[in-house]
């Protein structure tokens, strides 16, 4: 569940002057929708939230100067004159009761109010193994192997031949949710720590490396003799936040041949992630974790080498006193080939009574091929890669941060109580990795696969 927007700070002012469309990301295939249609003003509603690492997506009523809002502004132009509609964004309060209540009624209630769904996984995960929504081998016009579309994402959250939810360029706040590891450069001198940059040159940038460079670093800043957010350490990350660490470094589930999702999670290098993560995160003396979300504010004031936070957060350090470094996710160990970095954040779903699905296709296609020509270019290459980033290196970071993404239908799927927050439950007991698996993965196990075999069942 690393979809659940934990960081609101991930939404920040994107002020930059507009110079010229980027042409680094355009899309390479063509829009393959018809050019002749003409729906005579039809209003098209897209459900959204009120939450701030959400609200950049849908609403841009105007030209404001701000490069993202200008840029969400000219794709649904471009959509809007293509079509003759209008792109209207329905906003509601961020609570996942109410979204999962809307949108059920919504589609009980036969109205269609709206024509597109837009939400976080984790509600939506669940929302469509309740046959609320259309089956998107039905719908004429999407074509989820262009490179607006995400189609890792799309092929995991399937089961069997039943595909409900879609991630693409259409929600570009996505990117910025992507994790990532900030260090303060200062510190870095000051502590006689080696570079990280030129520990990732030489393949060395693990866990271990991230813990050993980190773990015993403390000063009582204001002599109180208490550990709090005054002081500096080496690591700060709220346990809230670094609940989904782990799905970086391991896959939940496996699909087999039948693209059925099979729970793979446990193993013995899972049980010593887990042990190794708890001391790091709970005992040592460098690591500041106390309960909550993380605020990049404590790492921006200067209280951390380290932070455990996302790739958006970046616009709130854009006037941090100190020099910033931007690193991926470490590697677990050695034997690991590639970055990786687990991924969530909002999908869209086509609700099961949409009447004119022709329609729906083609508008839902065409704003997720403007989100890639003008959103895409806007929030991740210009507000984070050029006004987030402060070397190169951290560029060089960034583009492997966004070629990493893995998605996975353990974690989309996992409840609070599920595998998902697996790590984040065990901080929170005594008991050894062994004994904490045994009474917890009958109930987590059956979660998921009470959820795929709903999917596998639906028509």
């Amino acid at each position: 569940m690393i979809s659940c927007a934990a960081n609101a700070e991930d939404s920040a002012d994107t002020t930059i002057p507009v110079t010229a469309e980027s042409e680094s990301e355009q899309p390479k295939e063509k829009l393959d929708v018809p050019e002749d249609k003409d729906y005579g003003g039809y209003v098209f509603n897209i459900y959204t939230y009120e939450h701030s690492s959400y609200i950049i997506e849908h609403i841009a009523p105007e030209q404001t100067g701000d490069l993202v809002n200008d840029a969400i502004y000219d794709r649904n132009r471009s959509v809007e004159e293509l079509f003759g509609i209008q792109i209207s964004p329905v906003v509601h309060k961020w609570e996942n009761d109410d979204c999962r209540g809307n949108i059920r009624r919504s589609v009980m209630a036969g109205d269609e109010a709206y024509d597109l769904f837009s939400g976080n996984s984790y509600n939506m995960s669940a929302l469509s193994t309740e046959g609320l929504f259309k089956k998107l081998n039905q719908i004429e016009y999407i074509d989820v192997d262009k490179s607006w579309w995400n189609k890792s994402s799309y092929e995991e959250l399937s089961v069997g031949g039943n595909a409900y939810l879609l991630m693409g360029d259409l929600s570009i706040s996505n990117y910025g949710l992507f994790a990532c590891i900030y260090f303060n450069k200062d510190y870095i001198a000051d502590y006689n720590i080696e570079d990280p940059y030129e520990i990732m040159k030489r393949d060395e940038w693990t866990i271990d490396t991230l813990i050993s460079l980190s773990k015993d670093i403390y000063s009582d800043v204001d002599s109180n003799e208490k550990r709090d957010e005054t002081d500096l350490y080496g690591m700060y990350s709220p346990v809230q936040t670094v609940y989904d660490i782990s799905n970086h470094w391991l896959n939940i589930t496996t699909k087999n041949a039948d693209n059925y999702p099979e729970v793979t999670f446990y193993s013995e290098k899972t049980a010593a992630m887990f042990d190794k993560l708890k001391e790091y995160f709970v005992n040592s003396e460098g690591v500041y974790a106390p309960a909550g979300w993380t605020d990049i504010a404590l790492f921006n004031a200067g209280n951390s080498v380290f932070v455990y936070s996302t790739i958006g957060a970046s616009a709130k350090l854009r006037d941090m006193e100190s020099d910033y470094g931007l690193l991926p996710i470490p590697k677990y160990d050695s034997s690991q080939k590639e970055y990786r970095t687990g991924a969530g954040g909002l999908v869209v779903a086509i609700p099961a009574t949409a009447s004119d699905t022709d329609r729906t296709g083609m508008v839902t296609e065409a704003l997720t091929y403007y989100g890639r020509r003008y959103a895409y270019p806007a929030y991740v290459e210009t507000a984070i890669s050029i006004k987030g980033t402060r070397d190169e290196e951290a560029q060089e970071s960034l583009e492997i941060i966004l070629n990493s993404a893995v998605y996975n239908f353990g974690t989309f799927f996992s409840g609070f109580s599920g595998y998902g927050y697996a790590l984040l439950e065990y901080f929170n007991t005594s008991k050894g990795f062994a004994s904490f698996y045994e009474s917890y993965q009958a109930g987590a196990t059956k979660e998921l696969k009470d959820y795929a075999d709903l999917l596998l069942a639906l028509d």
